[in-house]
């Protein structure tokens, strides 16, 4: 389910006025998702538990897929530091500068340091806490 999460983040990233929705959604796949997913440690996930329900042990893997991801964006420098203003004008194709703000706002803390924790939480927040919060509550 995260990595739908993901993929739904990456495409946004990538619409531009008159994309064609399949386009974007296959370039988020290949040009990102499936790089990033080969350069991490798949063996990490515990395959059983994910079957059991338990999912804990794939959040590891999401945030260095989201970083991997971020980076290929330019919403991560190679020093490690998160680019708000880059995310916050990516994010302002498609969603309103109050939003945006008040998304940061409550989501910023999540931003993490050191490899794979930066970005994971952060998207987690403002995709599925704020943007489908707001949608299906």
């Amino acid at each position: 389910m995260k990595t739908v999460y993901f993929v739904l983040i990456v495409s946004c990233f990538l619409v531009a006025p008159g994309t064609n929705a399949q386009e974007v959604i296959k370039k988020a796949i290949t040009d990102y998702l499936l790089p990033c997913s080969s350069e991490i440690d798949l063996g990490k996930i515990n395959i059983p538990a994910l079957q059991n329900g338990d999912i804990s042990g794939i959040t590891p893997v999401i945030n260095c897929v989201a970083d991997c991801i971020s980076k290929r964006l330019d919403l991560i420098n190679p020093d490690g530091a998160f680019q708000m203003d880059n995310f916050r004008q990516r994010l302002g194709l498609f969603i309103l500068p109050d939003e945006i703000q008040s998304f940061v706002e409550s989501c910023e803390g999540n931003i993490g340091q050191g490899k794979c924790q930066i970005s994971g939480d952060f998207y987690k927040c403002i995709l599925v806490d704020k943007i489908l919060g707001r949608i299906f509550s």
